[in-house]
């Protein structure tokens, strides 16, 4: 049983623990969730930021749900689950996270093939995590900068965005300057991306990058 569910560390061992004692996980991870509930209205009540709850939440449900294939056999492990919370930040793999795998399946269900960049803004609403995804459009603007304004039209603000990945790194120049506007508008979210997108031999790179993990996409 969780002694404190409200303390993520402590749900976290105990979550350890119940790789061992599978049999009392079920009963314990709801009362972690329970907790990690009363702690947000708590928050919320005082006017303080609960985006970090509701992602622990989420992410516990998750595992949750994930704990058995239906005849007792477990399919993923404690250490997913951390990795799953670590709040990752700055480059990483294309397709290693489920922002990432978010937009290869947007690029997929819009037959985007060319190195357009895409974005994808998570975002809380309605006590749910929610996600949206838009590429960006010559002459419009840059993928970030479309999924902010969207949300902005949608009523959603800045401090319910949690997380924010984009294909290629935000960018630092002139028309854009993506970068210092996620800084300033969402300083609360974890930006994370695949592709570097910095000075001019960097841009390339980083398109030419962008371009062959989607044509691999095509494979």
């Amino acid at each position: 049983m969780c002694q404190d569910p409200v303390s993520y560390e402590q749900a976290r061992r105990q979550l350890a623990e119940f790789e061992r004692l599978f049999a009392g996980f079920c009963q314990a991870a709801q009362e972690c969730i329970k907790g990690f509930q009363q702690q947000e209205l708590m928050a919320a009540k005082q006017g303080k930021a609960v985006v970090s709850i509701d992602r622990k939440v989420g992410v516990l449900r998750e595992y949750l749900g994930a704990r058995s294939s239906g005849n007792g056999v477990i399919t993923k492990e404690v250490k997913q689950v951390e990795e799953d919370l670590s709040n990752e930040t700055g480059q990483i793999k294309y397709g290693s996270t489920d922002l990432s795998k978010v937009v290869i399946n947007y690029r997929r269900t819009n037959n985007i093939y060319t190195a357009r960049n895409v974005a994808v803004f998570e975002y809380v609403q309605d006590r749910e995590l929610k996600i949206l995804a838009m590429a960006s459009k010559r002459g419009v603007g840059h993928a970030e900068r479309l999924v902010a304004k969207e949300l902005a039209n949608m009523g959603v603000s800045t401090n319910q965005v949690t997380r924010i990945y984009s294909e290629l790194e935000p960018c630092s120049v002139p028309g854009g300057y993506c970068k210092r506007f996620l800084q300033n508008t969402f300083p609360e979210a974890v930006v994370t991306y695949s592709f570097e997108y910095g000075d001019k031999d960097s841009r390339t790179r980083g398109i030419e990058a962008l371009k062959n993990a989607i044509n691999k996409l095509l494979d």
